[in-house]
């Protein structure tokens, strides 16, 4: 017989093999996710108002109930957790409808793993809802986040992060809207050291970003170019076979990327080591423009519709 922990491990590992191809994030469970407490194995979880409970069974790490609302709909409510030193915690807390054959099928569920110690955490926390739990908010969410410090905890660090939202019509469950970012910054690298050591004083900086926005979570018409604003200091790309340094154009729901890669030499003789590196494509239509240009960090520019907030170097 499984234990709960390779259960738990198990179930992560479907969940995040299934969705990573993927705002109230509560919005599809019936009551707030986290309404219980753990202690020693032992899940205690007080029945919510305006429901009432039954057929409670638990187990070391885990509980699993049927709630009933003020409707008679029956909802099974099941959670799974467990923390040891050396993997950190693992939450997987989940609501199926249960009321009649006829309900829509779906689930409501949140997953969580988390992992702290004095140098390095992982953090990656799934939302699915789906079926009768959709209610036009993310069907599903992922955030991932990790944070590494190398070469006995100074000057090189790592993070990481992952983030996917889907939207999904709410009658016919068709993917209307996709979301992802994903982020990754470095201290400490030796790219541009003349000496190839790490020292405080001289060391290199960079992030990464790729954001792409599709569907209802690109819901304006805008367009963006890359111009050649200070000749001799930067390079204009191609890009997917298109001339780079064009401008690109979409339309409301079409499918963008923006990528942006951003370095500074922290120390170094000059600025020469600094550059950004950016590139914007309509997947849709097929087009793109991207540039490098030297002695800047920053984005060349940044539509906040639909990608959000403007990244910048990440600081330590």
């Amino acid at each position: 017989m499984q234990t709960p922990k390779n259960t738990l491990i198990k179930l992560m590992s479907i969940a995040i093999a299934s969705y990573v191809v993927s705002a109230s994030v509560n919005a599809g469970s019936p009551i707030p996710y986290d309404s219980w407490t753990e202690s020693a194995g032992v899940i205690t979880a007080d029945c919510p108002i305006g429901f009432s409970c039954m057929g409670d069974s638990s187990d070391h790490g885990m509980m699993q109930r049927i709630l009933f609302d003020s409707n008679g709909d029956q909802y099974i409510h099941q959670v799974i957790t467990e923390f040891t030193p050396d993997q950190g915690n693992m939450t997987l807390e989940t609501f199926v409808f249960s009321s009649n054959d006829t309900a829509t099928p779906g689930i409501a569920s949140k997953q969580h793993i988390y992992h702290d110690q004095t140098t390095k955490y992982m953090d990656v926390l799934i939302y699915l809802n789906t079926g009768w739990a959709n209610t036009g908010e993310n069907v599903v969410q992922v955030n991932q986040s990790k944070n590494i410090v190398t070469n006995n905890n100074t000057n090189i660090f790592y993070e990481d992060s992952f983030t996917y939202y889907e939207r999904r019509d709410t009658t016919t469950q068709e993917i209307n809207g996709i979301y992802i970012d994903i982020s990754q910054g470095q201290l400490g690298s030796t790219y541009f050291q003349s000496d190839g050591a790490i020292v405080t004083s001289q060391s290199d900086q960079y992030s990464f970003v790729n954001r792409q926005a599709s569907g209802v979570f690109n819901p304006v018409a805008g367009s963006a170019s890359l111009s050649n604003l200070f000749p001799g200091n930067e390079r204009i790309l191609d890009v997917n076979g298109a001339t780079g340094g064009g401008t690109v154009t979409w339309d409301p729901g079409d499918s963008l990327r923006m990528i942006w890669w951003g370095q500074y030499c922290i120390g170094c003789d000059s600025n020469s080591a600094n550059m950004t590196l950016q590139a914007l494509e309509n997947i849709t239509t097929n087009t793109a423009t991207a540039g490098q240009k030297r002695y800047v960090t920053s984005p060349m520019l940044w539509p906040e519709a639909p990608f959000g907030a403007e990244p910048s170097i990440i600081q330590y």
